[in-house]
């Protein structure tokens, strides 16, 4: 085995110092966060607010996560719940924002079908989006 006499550690204890403190060094002291971004922290406490039926609290989460992150998964939720409530203003300005983030998204068309039932009727169960589907 071949030992690191350059640098002057003839022992294995001196050796698994420096191969530590240079460890250390290369990828950083102490633990490591498994942190989630915060956009996709904020998207889930919108799904727990939506499975308490807190629609408030879920919008809210939602306008977070577009801060912290634009992202289409937080427009299409904030869609289906304006659009049950029937705030349409609302629905068109965030499929602007998300045809502007993915143009090539393939889910408008399917929300601009929905948002032409009564709003009570929009987004069911079965009704699914084509991302979703295989």
């Amino acid at each position: 085995m071949a030992r690191l006499f350059v640098l002057g550690l003839r022992d294995s204890a001196c050796c698994a110092l420096f191969i530590s403190v240079v460890g250390a060094a290369l990828c950083g002291c102490g633990e490591k966060e498994n942190a989630a971004p915060p956009a996709a922290t904020y998207f889930l406490d919108a799904q727990q607010a939506l499975a308490k039926g807190d629609n408030a609290a879920a919008l809210a989460a939602l306008q977070a996560s577009i801060d912290a992150d634009p992202n289409s998964y937080a427009y299409m939720e904030r869609i289906k719940i304006n659009g049950k409530q029937g705030s349409d203003a609302a629905v068109e300005e965030d499929i602007q924002a998300l045809v502007k983030l993915d143009p090539e998204n393939r889910d408008v068309a399917w929300i601009r079908q929905e948002m032409k039932k009564p709003a009570a009727e929009r987004f069911g169960p079965g009704s699914t989006p084509p991302s979703s589907r295989k």
